[in-house]
């Protein structure tokens, strides 16, 4: 039985086909193909690069800003960026974060110094205003109007507030500066204690502090003068032999009816001796010269006996022993 072979047909692939034969005929047009195509992308380039609202040179104005919190004055560094960055994002967010400076010296001025906070609140809505002035930045804008609106507040302008409260709410109707706006309006409905306490401020005439010399430990506080130094003396006539003006003390003796005994103290008087009691109190007669005080007598210093010194006695020889002489028997 012989083997049945299967024999293949070679199939005519009709998209290879059609390809090779069109690229045949555009293979001249290859060269202009390819310059439409980069003309094509360079112009996207340009459109990104142009419509985008910020270009490839912005990039030192946002390295200037993030430098300038690193420099030992910040308000200073701020301020130049902001005018040497004019127009920029970068320059007007630099100018948001002055006047947010400003507005934070001017609130803890209000209760030190009321009318130099009014200056101050006057240059934050300035400055603020500059950095407002064609943003188009939903959230440069939304943080520009919160400012604008504590400054209004802070400076008794609360239709002003309220204006700039509702734009934030505008602007960011679901963020967390918009939701702090809507919780603003509705305190201000409510009614707000600034008027009262602004106006309470400025009839206060508070005392101003100096300023501070430059010493380290010169706070810059007010000095006030030293009080006199106070008269230690003891007011009358000390008078050491009368009885103690606190009373009888643990310690004394006479505090629990226990005489004195000075008998043999060199100087001293010996005490008198106490007669019988009698039950008919003594009557005292007035005089009208004042009892002159006794001073008290000073003892005088005894001299210790000189003891005599005693010779030592001299070792004398023993004396010899005579034998006893017994009687012999006889």
């Amino acid at each position: 039985m012989k083997s049945q072979r299967s024999h293949h047909k070679p199939v005519n692939n009709e998209l290879a086909q059609w390809l090779g034969e069109h690229i045949e005929q555009w293979k001249p047009h290859f060269p202009m193909i390819g310059v439409i195509a980069g003309v094509v992308l360079l112009g996207g380039i340009v459109y990104l690069i142009a419509f985008s609202g910020e270009d490839m040179s912005s990039a030192p104005s946002w390295q200037a800003y993030y430098a300038a919190y690193g420099e030992p004055k910040v308000e200073d560094a701020l301020k130049n960026v902001a005018e040497g960055q004019k127009g920029t994002l970068a320059g007007r967010w630099a100018m948001l974060a002055l006047g947010d400076q400003q507005l934070r010296q001017a609130t803890q001025q209000l209760v030190q110094n009321p009318k130099l906070a009014k200056t101050t609140l006057e240059g934050a809505e300035k400055t603020l205003k500059e950095a407002e002035e064609g943003a188009s930045d939903k959230a440069l804008l939304a943080r520009v109007h919160t400012s604008l609106a504590k400054v209004s507040e802070s400076a008794n302008k609360l239709d002003e507030a309220r204006k700039y409260y509702a734009l934030v709410l505008k602007d960011d109707p679901e963020g967390t500066f918009g939701k702090a706006a809507a919780k603003s309006i509705k305190r201000l409905e409510k009614g707000s204690d600034v008027p009262e306490l602004l106006a309470w401020l400025d009839k206060q005439d508070l005392a101003t502090r100096p300023k501070a010399t430059g010493n380290p430990f010169d706070m810059g506080t007010q000095r006030e003068p030293l009080p006199e130094r106070p008269d230690l003396s003891i007011p009358g006539e000390m008078k050491l032999d009368g009885p103690s003006p606190f009373g009888p003390g643990a310690f004394d003796p006479s505090a629990h009816g226990i005489p004195l005994d000075l008998k043999g103290l060199p100087g001293l008087d010996k005490p008198k001796t106490e007669g019988p009691n009698t039950d008919t109190p003594e009557t005292e007669t007035p005089t009208t010269e004042k009892s002159k005080t006794k001073s008290p007598t000073v003892p005088k210093p005894v001299k210790p006996p000189v003891p005599t010194p005693v010779k030592p006695a001299e070792d004398k020889p023993a004396a010899e022993e005579k034998p006893e002489i017994k009687p012999e028997d006889k």
